[in-house]
């Protein structure tokens, strides 16, 4: 009687793994750094969404690089920007997918440095964009 609750069981979760694989790996964030403060990210972003005349929305695709000056609190950030589906003026970019149309599709890689002067209160310094491949 073991054996078949021991079969079903190993069955089930196969079918869990099967279904977590239909999620769209293309649409996942890649991290090459760890990032210590989400959201230095998340301002990066929303000034280049903000600044950006499109009339779509962008959001990271790739952390390519995260490193933080200590004195004055400077961030660098690197990014690969991607354009989503969504207008800029919308909510939950975050999850918002991508671009699939080839005619639409398009990617910036960005370079950000941000200040710090106090927690949470932000300051652009510089910001470089490049088109860079999707």
């Amino acid at each position: 009687m073991a054996l078949p609750w021991a079969l079903w069981l190993l069955l089930l979760g196969f079918q869990a793994q099967g279904a977590h694989a239909w999620c769209s790996e293309k649409d996942k964030l890649y991290i090459d750094k760890p990032v210590s403060d989400p959201d230095i990210v998340k301002f990066a972003v929303s000034a280049f969404n903000s600044q950006n005349k499109d009339e779509y929305a962008y959001r990271p695709v790739h952390i390519m690089g995260f490193s933080k000056e200590k004195l004055p609190a400077t961030f660098l950030v690197k990014l690969r920007l991607r354009r989503t589906i969504c207008k800029t003026f919308e909510d939950s970019l975050d999850t918002c997918p991508f671009q699939d149309d080839p005619e639409l599709e398009k990617t910036f890689i960005c370079s950000f440095t941000i200040s710090t002067p106090r927690s949470k209160q932000f300051n652009m310094l510089k910001n470089t964009c490049s088109t860079g491949l999707p």
